[in-house]
């Protein structure tokens, strides 16, 4: 299967889009959603992690470059 450059979004061969996950603090693994874009998924990832402590992919670069203003 194809693999995404980002955290908790993978290509999903049945439906061709991209599919966010992420597993929450219970351990439970919540689909977030399918997108077209690789990118999408990453943020809707983003997203749900940056609400609950975890790392994110894009969000923390643009957080990390908001800092430097």
């Amino acid at each position: 299967p194809k693999t995404s450059k980002y955290r908790g979004v993978s290509w999903n061969k049945d439906l061709s889009k991209y599919r966010a996950m992420i597993t929450m603090p219970n351990n439970v693994r919540l689909t977030i959603g399918f997108y077209v874009f690789e990118r999408d998924a990453a943020i809707a990832y983003d997203k749900i992690a940056a609400s609950i402590g975890k790392p994110t992919n894009i969000l923390k670069k643009k957080l990390h470059d908001d800092k430097r203003d």
